[in-house]
């Protein structure tokens, strides 16, 4: 706790560790019990009655109700005295009675109020508030700070609540982000009927990531669930720009037109419709960003995350997509089947004109 105190932003720091209380330790010879013939449970229950208590009434005092516990006084419930104590042997034993301290011993200690356990584990929690600053942040420091405690073997510090949502969000957002891409490329293939033009097309979606991210950190936000669920939005929506190109840029060169004059043509082309999308996702997305009220911030940096990478990839793509769609291009003409079709392929036959057959 005095390690957590010193991380800046973390408040009202608390623990649900009690201090100790005295008990009674009770240290069975199990071997010499069975000789004797005492039993266990019996045992532990006349010493569980006489120094923890057993409930036998209830006193009402006004609007107050009262348990009645009956138990040993308190100047009989030491180790002395609770040694002295006779407990009846089995019925083998023809009613013979033992003293505790021959098949037990009896030692006062003290032990925690109550044990709390987290994966069969015992465990004592370390709670906090955040003050200005960021989850991620301070739970960088609180790794610091345990790695500074040196923990003995079989001691580890394991972070819960918010913390460990946010843990999960994150491993979430991993198997996401990778299952969006596999579907989208799944998709773009399907529809193109190729392999190579669905990766011109997604050359958008590693654009789109820093820029989602910069726009957060040019307005101060910090990458939460809302942002990358904006993040997330803004993968479906950038790489229709690449979309628009790509499908009039194949259209046209199927009408005989040169690679690049038929990529110029699409960009002319396309400019207005990819135009009126963005301002339209931007338009609609800035009520969100500069909204007042109830979980406004949160929805904030979603709707910051999508206007940045919509305006930053805009520019992008217009550029980008054109130059990787022309590398791709080459790429496909220098393939190695196509290579291995020009050096073994057979030549074409040229006609023998007449004279020289004659």
């Amino acid at each position: 706790m005095d390690k957590v105190r010193l991380i800046p932003g973390v408040v009202d720091v608390d623990t649900n560790f009690e201090p100790t209380q005295p008990e009674l330790r009770i240290n069975i010879d199990r071997a010499r019990a069975a000789d004797l013939g005492v039993n266990i449970e019996t045992l532990a229950t006349n010493l569980r009655t006489l120094v923890g208590g057993e409930e036998v009434s209830e006193y009402k005092d006004g609007d107050d109700q009262f348990k009645v516990l009956l138990r040993l006084d308190e100047p009989y419930r030491n180790t002395a005295t609770m040694g002295d104590l006779l407990i009846a042997a089995g019925p083998g034993a023809a009613g013979r009675t033992v003293k505790v301290s021959d098949v037990a011993q009896l030692k006062g200690d003290f032990g925690p109020a109550s044990i709390d356990r987290y994966n069969r584990q015992r465990q004592i929690s370390v709670n906090a508030n955040l003050q200005g600053v960021p989850l991620g942040e301070v739970l960088s420091n609180a790794r610091v700070k345990v790695d500074e405690l040196h923990l003995k073997t079989g001691y580890q510090a394991v972070f819960g609540g918010s913390a460990r949502t946010l843990a999960e969000a994150s491993s979430n957002f991993t198997i996401a982000l990778v299952l969006a891409v596999i579907f989208i490329y799944m998709v773009l293939a399907s529809q193109f009927n190729s392999f190579i033009h669905p990766l011109t097309i997604m050359t958008a979606l590693p654009l789109s990531l820093p820029a989602g991210l910069l726009a957060l950190m040019a307005f101060g936000m910090t990458l939460n669930v809302y942002s990358a669920i904006g993040l997330m939005m803004l993968f479906g929506v950038v790489k229709k720009n690449s979309i628009l190109q790509v499908d009039y840029t194949n259209t046209l060169r199927e009408q005989g037109i040169e690679r690049h004059e038929a990529l110029i043509q699409s960009n002319h082309v396309r400019l207005r419709p990819i135009l009126m999308t963005t301002i339209a996702i931007v338009a609609g997305m800035l009520p969100i960003a500069f909204g007042k009220g109830a979980g406004a911030g949160s929805r904030a940096s979603m709707a910051v995350t999508i206007i940045g990478g919509q305006v930053l990839c805009l520019l992008l793509t217009l550029l980008v997509t054109p130059v990787v769609y022309s590398y791709f291009d080459d790429l496909r003409e220098w393939s190695p089947l196509a290579a291995m079709k020009r050096l073994f392929g057979r030549p074409s036959k040229t006609p023998t004109p007449a004279a020289e057959r004659s």
